[in-house]
């Protein structure tokens, strides 16, 4: 006799419980979220073409789009700084510094990379200023380092003891933030340094779409305003 409690074709077992489709919804759905946010990222960094004005108002992130054509255009080398500054606009932060030698360092592995000058091993002290040459900042390649506390004077700041130059450091660097001075009466003070730089810094965001190092392009200009070097910091 037949059984007609159940519809004809019905297949035992075929209509899932609760139990199961949730699940598998939820699955489906973290699955389909992945993807969107995936896409999501990569259409926010996808490269793009460089433009000039888009470069000049865009933030990090959309610089670092740009970054790929715009290096494959020019690296701006042996640019003026003017021509320069009329593609990319003002650097975001303007890095021009001088240094003296101040003998070895205590650690060589606490190097900042802000004051990253010199050869390495040694400390030096180093001037920041701004684009009217008024010392703004002053930083060593090495971090807290043991310093003296000899007061200044110019016979033995200008001698071959750099020890000497290193104790009386921190009173140089006093009297110069206390007298304001701009970087000529700098170099009359202490004398022609032992290296300078003017470099050009632009964010261009971080190395990857969710994480990775903050980068910049730096432009490193000579002593006529033009580059001399370019290249991406991380």
């Amino acid at each position: 006799m037949l059984n007609t409690s159940r519809p004809p074709f019905e297949t035992p077992g075929a209509t899932l419980s609760p139990r199961l489709w949730l699940p598998r919804a939820v699955l489906l759905l973290a699955a389909l979220l992945m993807i969107l946010a995936l896409f999501g990222i990569y259409l926010n960094y996808r490269p793009l073409p460089f433009d000039p004005v888009g470069w000049q108002n865009s933030n990090g992130i959309a610089r670092g789009r740009m970054l790929k054509s715009l290096l494959a255009q020019t690296r701006f080398v042996g640019f003026p700084r003017a021509e320069v500054e009329h593609y990319l606009g003002p650097a975001d932060f303007d890095d021009r510094q001088i240094w003296y030698d101040l003998g070895p360092a205590d650690d060589i592995s606490s190097t900042d990379p802000r004051a990253a000058v010199g050869e390495p091993g040694r400390l030096y002290g180093v001037f920041a200023y701004d684009k009217a040459g008024a010392i703004k900042e002053v930083l060593y390649n090495h971090r807290r380092p043991i310093l003296g506390s000899r007061p200044f004077d110019s016979t033995g700041w200008f001698g071959p003891d750099r020890k000497a130059r290193r104790a009386m450091f921190t009173h140089a660097l006093g009297r110069l933030r206390e007298l304001g001075l701009t970087r000529p009466e700098t170099l009359g003070m202490l004398g022609r340094p032992d290296g300078e730089r003017v470099r050009g810094q632009y964010d261009i965001g971080r190395g990857g779409a969710i994480f990775g190092r903050h980068r910049a392009l730096i432009l490193e200009y000579d002593v006529g305003d033009s580059v001399q070097a370019s290249f991406v910091a991380e």
